[in-house]
């Protein structure tokens, strides 16, 4: 008859282990092996899943940075979507995340995960500060624009001392 590999221990709503180590018995020999929750290969293997998450949300940061460097707003909306498809993906392991750095912090890979996403905020940040930069120039621009067009009604004194009202015209371009 044979053991299961991982004993019927109760579990929380996550998904794991209430205790922080579990039994399993090996198939050829008695002996029981201690195994912490951590180092379960379900564990590692949804860590090592966040961790090219994390990896791929990242250099959607970066190409998200080069192309404000580059000025290239037409292919920033096609980014944006793969950036958020992204944020949601990882944030439904936001439950695993929050597990992970409250009961696993001495964890070097923990560490690690805690340092990745930390650098993609900065990232993200920085991201953001540099469109709302670039966003308030245009928004700046446009005023600029709009108050020459209205200049066209200001009444100016002539060569005479006279008033006299300009009214030309100025095309800024056609949509």
């Amino acid at each position: 008859m044979s053991m299961p590999l991982f004993s019927d221990r109760p579990t929380n709503d996550k998904g794991f282990i209430q205790e922080s180590e579990k039994t399993i018995k090996m198939k050829n020999t008695n002996a029981l092996v201690a195994t912490r929750e951590f180092d379960r290969p379900e564990i590692q293997s949804h860590i090592a899943r966040v961790q090219q998450q994390i990896v791929t949300f990242r250099k959607l940061l970066s190409d998200e940075a080069a192309l404000m460097k580059v000025r290239n707003a037409t292919d920033l909306p096609e980014l944006v979507k793969k950036k958020n498809a992204a944020i949601a993906e990882l944030a439904r392991n936001d439950k695993f995340l929050i597990h992970l750095f409250s009961e696993f912090v001495s964890e070097p890979v923990v560490a690690e995960l805690r340092e990745q996403l930390n650098a993609c905020r900065e990232l993200n940040r920085i991201n953001k500060a540099v469109a709302m930069s670039e966003l308030n120039a245009t928004r700046k621009s446009l005023d600029l624009l709009r108050s020459l067009q209205r200049m066209d009604d200001l009444p100016l004194y002539g060569a005479a001392g006279k008033i006299s009202v300009v009214r030309e015209k100025r095309r800024l371009g056609e949509a």
